[in-house]
């Protein structure tokens, strides 16, 4: 038993109702209601109505407007959209955080066992400091070129909720022309901005990753098309 255009436009019509526009879980989740659909009419030969109210009862938990601190309590959207969001900066920090405490390391014991490194901190910093306007470009690069696709995925709204406040913090808080992140004071090594750095070195990486996402769903549904 096949649905036909007007009931799956029905369909469409309740994920519009539930905001879920993200294309790479709207598709995914049409799928998994119209085969419900499906399956109610024929195991318990009841009319497409009825059907579609059993089936998206279902769902009314999973597409229930949500947020989470983990990408900010003021960007929200359908519950299974931040959980995905959720998901990926979880997994993200798993993978930063262990590479980000050995370089963290490393460094630390490059500048604690060679005295004369620290007489080079301002060029360090300033090397540093340019690195994060170049970041600071390239997510907005990134950002530009996303929104011209002119299709919404979770990895687009998630790189909107981190864009802003990351290039803002890049440029704000650049230890090209401030030391409030600088590791280096008075001939001492700062803990604590220096592991900083070393994790905001590698956090462009969630953006490159974000946007690869964005397009390869573009990508993806095209293929089976």
């Amino acid at each position: 038993m096949k649905l036909n255009q007007n009931q799956i436009k029905q369909i469409e019509a309740f994920l519009d109702s539930k905001s879920l526009k993200y294309i790479d879980l709207r598709y995914e989740v049409l799928d998994h209601i119209a085969l419900g659909i499906e399956k109610q009419m024929e195991n318990n030969f009841i009319d497409f109505s009825s059907g579609f109210t059993l089936e998206t009862a279902k769902w009314n938990k999973e597409l229930a407007i949500d947020a989470s601190w983990w990408i900010g309590l003021v960007w929200y959207g359908p519950k299974i959209m931040i959980e995905k969001c959720v998901k990926i900066v979880k997994t993200f920090y798993l993978f930063l955080i262990p590479i980000t405490t050995v370089l963290f390391l490393f460094l630390w014991l490059i500048f604690h066992t060679n005295n004369q490194l620290l007489s080079y901190s301002k060029e360090i910093e300033t090397i540093i400091g340019v690195y994060y306007l170049l970041c600071a470009v390239l997510i907005l690069l990134f950002r530009f070129k996303i929104k011209a696709s002119n299709y919404t995925t979770s990895y687009s709204f998630f790189f909107r909720t981190q864009a802003f406040f990351t290039c803002l913090l890049y440029v704000c808080y650049n230890p090209f022309w401030t030391s409030i992140i600088g590791f280096i004071q008075n001939d001492e090594i700062i803990l604590i901005s220096l592991f900083s750095n070393c994790f905001f070195i590698g956090f462009p990486y969630l953006f490159w990753l974000l946007y690869k996402s964005h397009f390869n769903v573009k990508k993806v549904s095209l293929d089976l098309a």
